[in-house]
């Protein structure tokens, strides 16, 4: 997802909403125990922790 660059073009990507989308990440956070994502001014990058 972090190539797409944003959230909105992942989502059309993936064929999802951007609702869907971000429930989607909030779970992957949620498992992993970090954010894999950092959020710069309406940018998706991957984060450092990985």
């Amino acid at each position: 997802m972090g190539g797409h660059r944003t959230a909105h073009r992942a989502a059309e990507i993936c064929n999802v909403s951007r609702p869907t989308r971000s429930a989607q990440v909030r779970k992957l956070e949620q498992k992993l125990g970090f954010d894999p994502f950092e959020r710069p001014s309406h940018n998706l990058l991957p984060s450092t922790a990985i």
